[in-house]
């Protein structure tokens, strides 16, 4: 029978080990910190992309901007795809992307003669750097022949807290 106040071995051990445990922990976090690691419930601003992951995209889709229809991607896909005269009910594009929080992009739209002929800001991106679809569907008006192709001013960290960068992001045909 113990009559100390000392703890026994085992619980000393136990307490050293979770000290030890928590002390790892720290050091994970202040070194994931450090060099921009986001962790899976880290708050959304440090989810912000890293240099070299951002981008811009283009969808087709219907009105709401819910679905996900071809699409070209400056950092994964800029290629090209064919929207459908006939198809009304798809006749929509959203634009989006990732980048610098807080920022929009810029898409530009370039015609056969490579003149620019309209440019399309989206809305701000939240705190994780994510330029929402919903918020930036425009319809697709182009007549049939017609081959637009984009570039998208980003946000970058790239060389510095933000840097404008332009991308390539791809084209879409109107086809019958």
């Amino acid at each position: 029978m113990l009559t100390s106040t000392e703890p026994s071995a085992p619980a000393r051990r136990s307490r050293r080990a979770a000290t030890i445990t928590r002390r790892a922990g720290l050091a994970l976090g202040l070194t994931a910190a450090m060099s921009g690691v986001a962790f899976v419930g880290a708050s959304p601003a440090m989810a912000a992309p890293a240099c070299g992951s951002e981008r811009a995209y283009i969808h087709q889709t219907p009105p709401g901007g819910s679905g996900g229809g071809p699409s070209i991607d400056s950092l994964f896909n800029p290629t090209e795809f064919n929207i459908s005269a006939s198809a009304a009910s798809v006749r929509n594009v959203f634009l989006a992307g990732v980048h610098r929080p807080r920022r929009s992009i810029v898409f530009n739209f370039y015609n056969q003669d490579n003149a620019l002929i309209r440019q399309y800001t989206t809305t701000p991106s939240d705190d994780g750097g994510v330029v929402r679809q919903e918020q930036n569907v425009i319809p697709w008006d182009y007549g049939v022949g017609t081959r637009i192709r984009f570039t998208a001013v980003i946000r970058t960290r790239c060389g510095g807290d933000d840097v404008p960068k332009t991308v390539n992001v791809g084209s879409i045909n109107t086809v019958p």
